[in-house]
Parts: C-alpha cells; structure tokens; sequence
C-alpha cells in the first residue's frame, strides 16, 4: 500500500480539482463518492504495474493462438485499468466514475483477499494527509520524480510536497 498511497497522492496533486474535490466530499462524509473515489485512484495508476506469472498446465487455445503446456503469461494490470473498450476516457483521472471493476486487485481465483483492508488503509492514509496537510503541493517538477525501478510494482521512491498548515487555499 505504500507505493499506492504514493501514486494516488501524486494523481490528485497533478489534478488539483479533484483534490479539492475529494476533500469536499471527506468533509461532508460522503461515503458514496470516497468509495468510488478509491475505487478510481486504484485504476488510474495502480502500485502493481504486472501481475504475477500465471503457467499454462495444458495447451490451450488463446486469442486464436495456442499457447503450450508450461508457456506462462503476464497480465499488465495498469494497461488493462486503462481498456477504452471497458472505461470511457481511461487515461482520464474522474473521481466521479462510476465504481467499476478494475483489475487492480487481481480476477477471480487470483483476487487479492486483503482487498478490503488495503482500500480501507488507502482510504485512512488519504484521509489524515489531506486533513492534515489541507494545502498540500507537489514541490518538484514531475520529470523530476524517481521511480522505483521492479517488474512488478509501481511507485516513487519519494513524493516531494510543500505544504501549509491550516485552511485550504481558495
């Protein structure tokens, strides 16, 4: 969930009006709207970039290819978040969106079973550092943002901000 709360934090920061949204919407309590929000900053730049490797135990036929016994795939989790065929305007961060179902988490017998405590401890973490940092910014450009460089997992290896303390700027 690190490397999450990293990548959400950075996709509000680079979309200042949801930001503000979202802080709105936290202090009004809207659970409906958090929910989906969640839901969203999860698929709009989820913290696994791949899946794990998942091997054939018998040939099978494939998108009209077949695949050998023992050949193994990889799902690109974020490519298939952004599936224009299942999101309308999927490189579009919308808080608002419809909850959907992305993969972030994994499908069917791969589904993650700490779904629930990681969007609950993505949820909390987002809540206290936009309570408590109400006029948090980005303090470097994005280019200079280091990425952690593993094949599986997406994140920073540290999100420079700036911040004041008190009401959120108009």
């Amino acid at each position: 969930m690190t490397n999450q709360i990293g990548n959400a934090l950075l996709a509000l920061l680079h979309h200042p009006e949801q930001l503000k949204q979202l802080q709105a919407k936290q202090l009004q309590k809207d659970s409906v709207y958090i929910d989906r929000a969640i839901t969203e900053l999860l698929r709009y730049d989820g913290a696994f970039a791949f899946s794990t490797w998942r091997f054939f135990p018998e040939s099978t036929q494939w998108l009209g290819a077949t695949v050998p016994a023992g050949d193994s795939v990889i799902v690109g989790l974020n490519a298939a978040n952004h599936d224009s065929a299942q999101f309308s305007c999927p490189h579009q961060l919308n808080l608002t969106r419809k909850r959907n179902k992305p993969l972030s988490f994994g499908y069917g017998h791969h589904y993650c079973p700490a779904t629930r405590l990681a969007r609950l401890e993505l949820e909390v973490s987002l809540q206290a550092i936009l309570e408590c940092l109400p006029n948090i910014q980005l303090a470097c450009s994005s280019r200079d943002l280091r990425w952690i460089n593993a094949v599986l997992a997406r994140g920073l290896l540290a999100l420079p901000v700036k911040y004041t303390t008190g009401v959120p700027k108009p």
